[in-house]
């Protein structure tokens, strides 16, 4: 009996120990994880870009990121890495420490439409990345050439119907959002129209006015200056609600199709993992910016709706996004390898 009750004793001994030791490594890990949030950031931090310098993409992120280095008290370098659809940018930050110096400048296709269209991806975008803030959203317009028939929505609809195969709308390439926005409408309403991709907006632009393209899906500040010259005309804005600065250009659900949002959004994530902490702060810091009047005046002068909200708002946001363009990538067989 001596025997047993020495074991007893030893191994409760070793019992109470490991409690209080995982307790202490517990408690060491939160502080280290707090005193690395107080003193972050003590060097520059990193946003990568995956667009090429002087394209819209690039001047917000420029702007963020100059602004927010400001308020951090640190430089945040703003780094173009274009290729592949934004894939070469976001595998960067995929596989970077989770440590909050290396941000993306994520957008709809970065995290929602490759993950639909691509068999295969470096990342993924809910297990890769944790979200960090929503920039701002950017809905698309269906302009004309001022020689089409239809003056709505639901006219265009009709003179599809009665035209099968003849209507044209171009995009900014295959995959990308305004591609996806051609689909959609063919989907709701049964209509078929020939989509056609180009580099850019200006050679969309430039077949619009010399007839050759009816319709193209584009963002506001691509064609506002010829719009106002009378080179062509907006028929619908593909937002939840109106534009301010068009308040007279009807959405396209206002034409009997619900839930339809064509455009783009932005936002910046960063590699998953990063201590809240660091996450929490780098949100605070990015919606100041955000309130900033040097930030916010020029970037809604050109269209850009700036957002306001939590890390978990974003996230929200790429969850509910995903399942409704992977449906239509299905649906009009948008893939790539």
């Amino acid at each position: 009996m001596k025997f047993s009750h020495k074991v007893s004793g030893s191994g409760l001994k070793g019992a109470w120990r490991l409690p209080f030791a995982l307790a202490a490594f517990a408690l060491l890990a939160s502080a280290s994880v707090s005193v690395q949030a107080q003193q972050y950031p003590n060097r520059p931090i990193r946003l990568v870009i995956p667009y090429p310098p002087g394209g819209s993409t690039d001047i917000i992120g420029r702007a963020v990121a100059n602004k927010l280095g400001e308020y951090l008290g640190q430089s945040v370098l703003a780094d173009n890495r274009p290729g592949a659809n934004t894939i070469v940018g976001a595998e960067i930050v995929a596989k970077s420490q989770p440590d909050g110096y290396s941000l993306l400048f994520a957008t709809l296709s970065t995290m929602v439409l490759n993950p639909a269209t691509y068999a295969k991806l470096p990342y993924d975008p809910l297990k890769d990345f944790a979200p960090v803030a929503k920039l701002s959203e950017y809905p698309y317009y269906y302009v004309v050439r001022n020689n089409f028939p239809p003056k709505t929505i639901k006219e265009l609809v009709e003179y599809a119907k009665a035209n099968p195969g003849k209507v044209s709308y171009g995009s900014t390439g295959n995959g990308s959002p305004a591609h996806f926005g051609g689909v959609m409408l063919e989907n709701a309403t049964g209509i078929k129209m020939i989509h056609v991709p180009y580099q850019g907006n200006a050679p969309a632009n430039t077949d619009m006015m010399g007839d050759r393209l009816d319709i193209n899906l584009t963002g506001l500040a691509s064609i506002e200056s010829l719009v106002k010259a009378g080179k062509m005309r907006l028929m619908a804005v593909a937002g939840y609600v109106r534009d301010p600065r068009m308040p007279d250009v009807p959405t396209v659900i206002e034409a009997g199709f619900k839930d339809y949002w064509v455009g783009t959004w932005f936002s910046i994530v960063t590699k998953s993992g990063t201590p809240r902490p660091i996450i929490l702060k780098l949100n605070t810091e990015i919606n100041r910016v955000l309130r900033a009047p040097d930030v916010a005046k020029p970037l809604t002068a050109q269209g850009y709706d700036l957002a306001q909200g939590t890390p978990e708002d974003l996230g929200n946001l790429i969850k509910k996004e995903l399942p409704r363009w992977v449906k239509a990538a299905k649906d009009g067989n948008i893939k790539f390898d």
